[in-house]
């Protein structure tokens, strides 16, 4: 199971992380080696994860991987829709620019109709408040449903919630989890990616140093009091009024043993400072800064602790073997 937060342009954080997962998963298969690259066809984030659920922007990173797309595919594209995701007024337009993404599209049956769509190339969870009187906290697509007909309109509506403000939180482990695998022992991997202040049996490390004249990193603790943008375009007080009681409830629901082993959660809490002293974050929408982002993401994937979890997704993956690929 792979959970995307949201929080505007913090999943390009995240695909940067998968991006990273998938590139060490595909030196084990030995499709990429220090000689070559051989002709083993590309490892897609759908074809290993049995679940993907996201919300907020986060849904845009499960409908491209629905859609087929490699980690670094659905990262070029995020970036690339990123500043026009910015300038929407409305769900429609929404709509027509992620079917503008699309690629592929064949002739399928959906109930009893010839259409032409993409089927999902894996589970897909979206949260809704439609199915809440039922108990549930999403919809859940099915593998092999079409992809532009069920799916894009709940993503474009998650997106336009985000971006309106209409959303509580950035954070949807919890309900993703409760709604595809309420018996946590029946989950062989968890993997929660996301960038935002939220539960996590990993604390990061706390960097205090400033260098007069350039810029720098620092790496915000999920209980640091400034941990929101007074700046980001989403509602502050929205995300923290929430933080505690989501971090308590997950804690309370998945076994402790199970962190660190089944369930993994990284989360790169970043900040850049430059010489004016003026903080960016990673959800502002300014493409100007993607660049250091993936460099300041890419150094908290090299830190030890981060790098030992990353091997316990990579050894489970490496687990499920699919046809064509073989052991290194």
């Amino acid at each position: 199971m792979l959970s995307i937060d949201g929080g505007g342009t913090r999943p390009i954080c995240v695909l940067h992380i998968l991006c990273e997962i998938m590139y060490r998963l595909s030196w084990d298969l030995g499709n990429i080696t220090s000689r070559r690259c051989t002709t083993t066809p590309h490892i897609y984030p759908a074809d290993y994860f049995d679940y993907i659920g996201g919300g907020g922007t986060g849904a845009l990173v499960s409908f491209l991987l629905a859609c087929g797309a490699t980690a670094e595919e659905a990262r070029d594209t995020f970036l690339r829709l990123a500043p026009q995701i910015k300038r929407v007024r409305s769900i429609t337009d929404l709509q027509l620019l992620l079917q503008s993404t699309t690629s592929g599209c064949h002739t399928m049956r959906y109930r009893n109709e010839c259409i032409i769509d993409i089927p999902s190339r894996t589970n897909i969870w979206i949260p809704s408040d439609t199915r809440q009187d039922a108990g549930f906290k999403g919809i859940l697509i099915k593998k092999g449903k079409p992809v532009i007909t069920c799916l894009l309109p709940l993503v474009a509506t998650e997106i336009y919630k985000e971006l309106t403000r209409q959303t509580k939180s950035s954070h949807y482990t919890l309900p993703f989890l409760q709604d595809v695998c309420p018996n946590t022992q029946n989950c062989s991997l968890l993997l929660s990616l996301g960038s935002i202040s939220s539960p996590s049996r990993y604390p990061p490390t706390v960097s205090s140093s400033m260098q007069t004249g350039s810029m720098l990193s620092q790496w915000l603790s999920p209980y640091f009091p400034s941990s929101c943008s007074p700046v980001s375009w989403m509602a502050a007080p929205a995300v923290a009024q929430h933080q505690i009681p989501e971090s308590n409830a997950l804690e309370r629901y998945i076994p402790p043993s199970a962190w660190g082993r089944t369930v993994i959660r990284l989360e790169p809490n970043l900040a850049i400072w430059n010489a004016l002293g003026e903080r960016r974050w990673p959800d502002e929408w300014e493409d100007k800064h993607f660049g250091e982002h993936k460099m300041l993401t890419k150094n908290y994937c090299s830190k030890a602790d981060n790098e030992g979890r990353i091997d316990v997704v990579i050894n489970i993956l490496r687990a499920c073997l699919l046809p064509g690929y073989s052991m290194a």
